[in-house]
């Protein structure tokens, strides 16, 4: 009988959901067939395989760090994502590998009702994720087939109990699991749900990934913070801001007697004459960053810079006295951890923050408000404009503690899988 409901599952996915819906959500590209089987001529199977997948750029990041070690460590790797917003990152992570590093595929990932082909194809060793990415298929597939399943920075969420549920009606049990939340609060739900899976507290793998990027730095960051260094402090950085976030902070931005840089989301040109009109509509003296050459001379009353180029976000944050990290009243927060490794005081909108562990955390150390209101908003300058060098420095000290996730999981993920 669960044979026959497996079949049925996956055919509806395969066909019906795949035909009739998916082409509501995704486009062409995202919808083309891959023909697993096709590859199994092309591998090695005497090597150790680990796939490694994101749903969308946010898991990518939690597991980009952990990918590159593998890599250097001579693992081959299968590389995918679902969402069409990761493929350029997954892309580019792929390239980035050490030299000689062995790639099998990196691109977009099986459909549901399609995990079992590409695992016959690819034959993983082990199949690791981030967060709470579970689909029926891909688990009964993973058990079907002895694979393990390793999630990392994980929540016990709903998705995992929709897994779980299907797992046990199209097979009757679920694959090993080796599971790696942030912190032991995590660990009592989880052990709960999943009582036969190996749980380890590892912390998040992204601080590990914001440091091993600070000494690359960037020229023109570089550049431009030479032609301001004579602007007034503090200087505050609003960073991935969003339209919604800088209306929430006017009262910051008419009243602030610092320099603040502005750093959006997005730099196409609709989105910076958008913010261009709200600045201008908040009596703001400001200046571009793309019209700022070597020659240029910035102006020491100079208190706004629109910075309408894109790649160095966190060297900006590095010479920051305050950060806002935009989204929060936007589409959802953004990360927090590049301006937190700095140490200075950080404030974000509500929208979005159950995402991140690292908030949590921020918060409970007092790094970090989640700024609900103005009311909010006006405690929270006042404490950014009274913070100490002490507090700043045990800040800074706060995260380096945090570091060291990777290697955790990595340990272990060889002592039970390899």
């Amino acid at each position: 009988m669960r044979k026959i409901l497996r079949k049925s599952y996956r055919w509806i996915q395969r066909v019906l959901v795949k035909k009739f819906i998916l082409p509501h959500f995704f486009s062409g590209d995202r919808l083309l067939d891959i023909s697993w089987r096709d590859l199994e001529s092309k591998t090695d199977f005497q090597k150790r395989r680990v796939w490694v997948h994101a749903a969308s750029v946010g898991e990518l990041e939690s597991l980009s760090h952990l990918v590159l070690k593998l890599a250097e460590q001579g693992y081959e790797l299968v590389l995918t994502v679902m969402s069409e917003s990761a493929r350029e990152s997954v892309e580019r992570l792929g390239k980035n590998l050490a030299p000689g590093a062995s790639l099998i595929y990196c691109g977009y990932a099986p459909w549901e009702g399609e995990w079992s082909v590409a695992f016959q194809a690819f034959r993983p060793h082990l199949w690791i994720t981030a967060k709470y990415e579970a689909w029926p298929d891909l688990w009964v597939s993973l058990k079907e087939q002895a694979i393990p399943l390793a999630i990392v920075s994980v929540h016990a969420r709903r998705s995992l109990r929709i897994a779980k549920a299907f797992c046990w009606s199209l097979l009757g049990e679920y694959p090993f699991l080796i599971l790696f939340p942030c912190n032991l609060s995590k660990k009592p739900a989880l052990h709960s749900l999943f009582p036969n899976a190996f749980i380890e507290v590892a912390g998040e793998p992204r601080w590990d990934r914001v440091y091993s990027r600070l000494n690359q730095g960037h020229f023109r960051a570089q550049e431009l913070i030479h032609l301001c260094q004579n602007l007034k402090r503090p200087w505050g950085v609003i960073g991935s801001a969003w339209l919604e976030d800088l209306e929430f902070l006017s009262s910051i931005l008419k009243s602030q007697k610092g320099t603040v840089w502005i750093v959006p989301h997005q730099v196409h040109l609709e989105e910076i004459d958008k913010i261009r009109a709200n600045l201008k509509g908040l009596d703001l003296d400001f200046s571009q960053t793309s019209q700022m050459k070597k020659n240029i001379q910035i102006l020491e009353d100079q208190n706004c810079l629109l910075v309408d180029e894109m790649g160095f976000l966190a060297e900006l944050y590095s010479v920051a006295d305050w950060a806002y990290v935009g989204g929060g009243w936007g589409a959802g927060v953004h990360s927090t951890i590049e301006p937190a490794i700095y140490g200075i005081p950080l404030g974000v909108g509500p929208r979005g923050i159950e995402k991140f562990y690292e908030i949590e955390e921020l918060t409970e150390s007092g790094q970090l408000q989640v700024l609900h209101s103005e009311e909010k908003l006006s405690e929270w300058w006042s404490f950014v404009l009274s913070c100490s060098e002490d507090q700043k420095k045990s800040w800074k000290e706060q995260a380096q503690s945090r570091l060291g996730a990777t290697g955790k999981i990595l340990s272990t993920l060889e002592k039970f899988c390899f």
